[in-house]
């Protein structure tokens, strides 16, 4: 690697033309839509770079790959626990998955050959599965710029050391990888010091600012999903996500806008059981003022175009609701991660959303947060630096520094 004037490292004697990126998704679909948000904005800065995503997302075929990304998929496990993971194939042992996953994933870094490998989140992979590929093919450590992407919180301050311990991953992050860039702001919460890293990890952390986005950021095709909202009455929209945790959120929030009269269009995410989703048809029964959708690559539109968004505290969400100019309803989830409540309670402190408790919300908290959210709308973004994607590509590129998050 050779460290240019400006700080920004650069693969020696060669342009970046082939990233990787590793996107373990083991729980929803959030990792999966950030690599996609990610690699398209590349892709815009660059079209001629190849990306390959390496995705364990058990619905990744949902979207359609923009042209210049080639995906990988890995046989899908499910989080059940902190740091608790089982194979969606019950005949199919975790360690017997964990080895196949590493050996895809060395197979695919060691045929793509890339200048940049970018790391979704888990330093380490899933149960060390990408520390286990990398000692597969030694020759990515020593010939690929290693950048690890941290979203801005990853758990409680205890939770996260707990487990960065236990892993190794203080390790990696001082002996694999070049550079940290966290997708938030240091004002807002700050991982150096919640997750105690040594000056010498500290040294690598460059905050990006938070990825907000538009649908066009995405590079998917909007004829894939069949819903117009141009062609519906003023609703209020309730997203979950994935759909793999959030039904009592749902049926909260469907209570409520049934008392306020409110039409409502309510996408449960492909990940929502068949019981769950049986659930819910029984709730609403034929009531002719809620839709039904599983899935909407464009959501930042269909937020746009909502009064009012009700959802959890997963990091895209709130992304896209505050890049439609909503100050969403968050019902965020407290276990097994405290994550989302961590990101929740920070944002409300700045007026960007309205909080209902994930633990003890009732339909009318939910109900009073919707018409205080339907008063108030639009919150005041410059409270929060949405520019993340615009740092991002060019760091990642290493064509420009990344820029000071300013607020």
């Amino acid at each position: 690697m050779d460290e240019t004037k400006d700080g920004v490292r650069k693969l020696k004697g060669s342009r970046v033309s082939k990233i990787a990126i590793y996107a373990h998704d083991s729980y929803g679909l959030g990792h999966l839509r950030r690599s996609l948000v990610i690699a398209n904005s590349i892709l815009q800065l660059n079209p001629s770079v190849q990306i390959l995503l390496i995705s364990g997302s058990a619905v990744s075929h949902l979207f359609d790959m923009p042209k210049g990304i080639r995906l990988v998929s890995l046989p899908p496990l499910v989080k059940v626990g902190v740091d608790e993971y089982r194979s969606l194939e019950p005949k199919v042992s975790l360690s017997l998955l964990i080895r196949t996953r590493s050996s895809i994933i060395a197979e695919a870094l060691k045929r793509f050959k890339p200048d940049v490998l970018l790391v979704d989140h888990a330093p380490a992979g899933v149960k060390s599965e990408l520390s286990n590929a990398l000692e597969l093919v030694p020759q990515i450590r020593s010939h690929t710029r290693m950048i690890l992407g941290l979203r801005d919180i990853v758990d409680s301050p205890e939770a996260t050391i707990k487990l960065w311990e236990s892993l190794g991953v203080y390790e990696m992050l001082q002996e694999v990888y070049q550079d940290i860039f966290v997708y938030g702001q240091q004002d807002i919460f700050d991982p150096i010091s919640a997750y105690e890293l040594p000056p010498d990890i500290a040294l690598k952390v460059q905050f990006m600012g938070y990825l907000g986005r538009k649908d066009e950021d995405y590079g998917i095709d909007s004829k894939l999903v069949n819903f117009d909202p141009e062609s519906k009455p003023p609703y209020v929209l309730i997203t979950i996500g994935g759909g793999g945790d959030g039904t009592k959120v749902l049926k909260l929030a469907l209570e409520a806008t049934k008392r306020m009269a409110l039409p409502v269009v309510a996408c449960t995410g492909p990940l929502i059981d068949p019981t769950s989703a049986h659930e819910i048809a029984e709730l609403i029964g034929r009531n002719p003022n809620i839709e039904i959708i599983d899935f909407v690559p464009q959501m930042v539109n269909a937020m746009t175009k909502s009064i009012a968004v009700v959802s959890m505290g997963g990091y895209n969400s709130l992304c896209e609701a505050l890049s439609a100019q909503k100050r969403p309803v968050v019902v965020p989830r407290i276990w097994p991660r405290q994550e989302q409540q961590i990101r929740a309670t920070k944002f409300e402190q700045r007026g960007l959303l309205e909080m209902v408790s994930g633990e003890t919300g009732t339909v009318q908290d939910i109900q009073d947060a919707l018409y205080r959210s339907i008063a108030s709308p639009i919150p005041d973004l410059s409270r929060i630096d949405l520019k993340g994607l615009q740092r991002l590509a060019p760091a990642i590129l290493g064509t420009t520094p990344a820029l000071a998050v300013e607020v």
